[in-house]
């Protein structure tokens, strides 16, 4: 649930960029074409389209970025083949 991903993102070490901010976590879904990564995002996040998704492979074409209310990121991602 989107619980567990905040207290795992407030529990990362935290490191500070060159401008001494903290950059918040980045959470990428990778995995094999037509898994269910963009559908897992819109069920994290509890919004039903939020992320393009399809039965059909190949939907999500490029890395989509999701700010989460400031906390961490979660990037979708195409798929990849073997």
């Amino acid at each position: 649930s989107i619980k567990m991903v905040e207290e795992y993102a407030a529990n990362v070490t935290k490191m500070k960029d060159e401008t001494g901010v903290e950059p918040a976590p980045v959470f990428v879904i990778v995995g094999r074409t037509n898994t269910g990564k963009s559908t897992m995002i819109n069920h994290l996040l509890n919004v039903k389209k939020l992320v393009q998704a399809s039965r059909k492979p190949g939907k999500t074409t490029k890395v989509d970025l999701f700010d989460v209310n400031g906390r961490f990121t979660l990037a979708d991602t195409p798929g990849y083949s073997v």
